[in-house]
């Protein structure tokens, strides 16, 4: 009942997002844009305000083992109400992310961009070392792929957009990338969003990216992260260790596949070196809206 109560609430939130904040750029001094930080900070309360259990931080093996906050059921409903929330969160600032590099009025969004993104893929590594039995099928539910694939585009872009690539760690950005690898065997899905994803890999050489880290290597090493104890982190858990990225491959077919039709918006604005916040974001995520919030 807890879970189904709260996916109301995080209804609510999105249909707030529809109707008042719809994707497009505001003037980050205007009402609309100060609308934005006002939901921004809605959905952070919310998040603060879900039952303990529901936390990433939540330690339930630290309860006895009739506690029903240890059932399966309560550990899966954990990871898809945070799944869900962050995703949201990534696509309610994406169309100001690129903006921030350009104009640090829009500073804010980038922030909580980024930060949203990153919490969809500790929640996958949280999830990745769970013992129960869903963590073995996790990876064919469409609306987990989807999260991570939001992930994945808001790391990119603001690795494209920002300061000098060169500078920057792309390893959470191949980790995103390696979750769809291991994904690939048991989803189509998967299969799919590698393939049109390697043409951010692309924009990402063109953007004076280490063509090493990219191209030459084809796995990494990812250092497991200390144990986060804030209720707002996700707790830090091991990472695969072996990480393998796609080579890409008939590209062109898979640019004629009307399922991804909205992703040529955005390979286009980086083959013009243009903007994410011309893309129409809407359409981009709309064949895949009813698998995430099936979740």
């Amino acid at each position: 009942m807890s879970y189904c109560l709260q996916r109301i609430r995080l209804g609510e939130f999105c249909r707030e997002i529809a109707d008042c904040a719809p994707f497009g750029m505001s003037d980050p001094g205007g009402p609309a844009y100060e609308h934005t930080k006002q939901i921004d900070m809605k959905i952070c309360e919310f998040a603060e305000s879900l039952p303990p259990f529901f936390s990433l931080a939540f330690r339930s093996d630290e309860l006895p083992k009739s506690d029903f906050r240890r059932s399966p059921g309560i550990i899966i409903q954990r990871y898809k109400i945070n799944f869900l929330l962050h995703a949201q969160r990534c696509r309610f600032h994406l169309p100001y992310l690129s903006q921030a590099s350009k104009d640090p009025a829009y500073d804010y969004s980038r922030k909580a961009c980024l930060e949203a993104a990153r919490m969809v893929i500790r929640t996958e590594r949280q999830l990745s070392v769970e013992v129960i039995p869903f963590v073995a099928t996790r990876l064919k539910f469409p609306g987990l792929l989807h999260s991570i694939g939001v992930a994945i585009i808001v790391l990119l872009i603001d690795f494209c957009g920002s300061g000098n690539p060169q500078e920057k760690d792309i390893t959470e950005t191949l980790e995103a990338f390696s979750i769809l690898e291991n994904a690939k065997e048991k989803s189509p899905l998967a299969g799919k969003l590698l393939e049109a994803l390697e043409n951010f890999k692309t924009a990402l050489r063109r953007h004076s990216a280490s063509g090493s880290a990219i191209e030459g290597n084809t796995t990494t090493q990812s250092t497991a992260q200390g144990l986060e104890t804030s209720p707002g982190l996700a707790c830090g858990s091991p990472a695969p260790t072996s990480m393998v990225y796609p080579t890409g491959s008939n590209t062109d077919d898979f640019l004629m596949d009307p399922t991804f039709s909205a992703l040529g918006d955005l390979w286009q604005v980086f083959d013009d070196n243009g903007d994410p916040g011309t893309v129409d974001w809407s359409s981009f995520f709309a064949e895949s809206d009813t698998a995430f919030m099936s979740m």
